[in-house]
C-alpha cells in the first residue's frame, strides 16, 4: 500500500493537482481490498493446473489452460472496477465538503470497504473450497511445479 499511495500523490503532483492524492489513495486502498477478493475467490472457483517453465520463477497455466488463466485474470479487472465504483463516486459527491472533513473521512471509509471486500473474498472462497475439495486435489495433483 505504500507504493499504492506514492504513486497516487506522485501522479497527482505531476498533474499539478497534489491534493487530488487522497482521493486516489482511496481508489486504490479499495483496488487492493477488490483484487485480494477476487483473486481468492478465482483461485478457488476457477482452478487449472499449472506448470513451471524454464527462465521463469513464477508458475504458469499448464497446456491448454491458458484461456481460463487469460479469463479470471480479465474478469477480475472489470471487477475491481466495478467494485471501486462506489468510492469513485462517494469522491466525486463530496468534492463540495470541507477537504479536511472529506479526505480522511474517505481515506478511511474506503480502507474499510478494501478490508470488508478482502475479507469477504476470503470467506466466499473457503465456503466454495470446502465443497470443492476432492477436485481441488486433483488439480494440485496435475501440476507440475
Amino acid at each position: 500500500m505504500p507504493l499504492v499511495t506514492a504513486v497516487c500523490f506522485g501522479l497527482a503532483a505531476v498533474a499539478k493537482h497534489p491534493v487530488d492524492g487522497f482521493p486516489a489513495m482511496a481508489v486504490g486502498l479499495a483496488g487492493i481490498g477488490a483484487g485480494l477478493a477476487l483473486a481468492n475467490l478465482f483461485t478457488v472457483a476457477s482452478a487449472y493446473p499449472v506448470e513451471k517453465r524454464g527462465g521463469t520463477p513464477m508458475p504458469r497455466a499448464a497446456t491448454g489452460h491458458n484461456g481460463e488463466a487469460v479469463g479470471s485474470q480479465i474478469i477480475t479487472l472489470l471487477g475491481v472496477g466495478l467494485a471501486v465504483t462506489p468510492v469513485i463516486l462517494a469522491a466525486v459527491f463530496t468534492r463540495t465538503d470541507p477537504a479536511v472533513i472529506w479526505m480522511p473521512v474517505l481515506a478511511v471509509c474506503a480502507a474499510a470497504y478494501g478490508l470488508a471486500l478482502a475479507w469477504g473474498g476470503v470467506r466466499g472462497a473457503a465456503s466454495v473450497a470446502e465443497k470443492k475439495l476432492p477436485e481441488l486435489a486433483q488439480i494440485a495433483i496435475q501440476s507440475n511445479l
